[in-house]
C-alpha cells in the first residue's frame, strides 16, 4: 500500500509538473516607467500629433495620419535578458479604434538593433486577447551577453488610438 502510494504521489507531481502554467518573466505586468517600460516616437510622427504614455498601468498610443509612417515609427520597449535558442511566448491585451498590425522584436538594444526574433500579429477593432511566440536566434557575432530588448512597433496604425494591458512574456517548455 505504501509503494501505490508513493507511486501515485509521484504520478501526480509529473502531472502537476507538466500542466503547471509558465512563470512570467515580466515580475510586474503593469506598463509603466517605473516596471522597466519606455516608448520611443519618431519625430516626424511626434510632430505630426502621434504619442505614446504609460498611464493607469497600460501603454496608450495615439497615431496620427501621416503619408511616411513605418512600423518602427512608435515603439513600446522593455529591456529584457531571455536565453537564446529557447521559445517564448507574449500575451496582452490590446483595445485598438481600428484594425492594423503590430510586430513584436526581440532586439539589440542599440544601433544595428539586430533582431533575434520577431512576429507580426493582425489586431482587429475593439479589445481582445492576443499572443505570439518568439523563438530566439543564437548572436551571429557570438556576443549574446550585449543588452536585448523587447518591442512591440506600433507605427503601421493610422489616424487611431491603441492601448496595450496586461502584458505576460513565458518561456515555453
Amino acid at each position: 500500500m505504501k509503494h501505490l502510494i508513493k507511486t501515485l504521489t509521484v504520478l501526480l507531481f509529473v502531472v502537476v509538473s507538466i500542466t503547471a502554467p509558465a512563470d512570467n518573466l515580466l515580475t510586474d505586468t503593469r506598463l509603466s516607467n517605473e516596471s522597466g517600460w519606455s516608448f520611443w516616437v519618431n519625430k516626424t510622427v511626434s510632430v505630426a500629433g502621434g504619442s505614446g504614455m504609460l498611464q493607469d498601468g497600460k501603454a496608450v498610443v495615439k497615431s496620427p495620419a501621416i503619408e511616411k509612417q513605418n512600423s518602427t515609427n512608435i515603439q513600446l520597449i522593455k529591456s529584457i535578458a531571455v536565453e537564446a535558442d529557447k521559445s517564448y511566448k507574449l500575451k496582452f491585451k490590446v483595445n485598438a479604434e481600428k484594425s492594423g498590425k503590430l510586430s513584436v522584436i526581440y532586439c539589440l538594444n542599440k544601433s544595428p538593433f539586430t533582431y533575434y526574433a520577431s512576429s507580426i500579429i493582425n489586431i482587429e477593432y475593439g479589445e481582445k486577447e492576443y499572443d505570439c511566440t518568439l523563438a530566439v536566434k543564437k548572436d551571429k557575432d557570438g556576443n549574446y551577453d550585449a543588452p536585448r530588448s523587447l518591442r512591440l512597433l506600433l507605427g503601421d496604425f493610422k489616424d487611431t488610438t491603441v492601448s496595450i494591458s496586461d502584458v505576460s512574456f513565458e518561456e515555453l517548455k
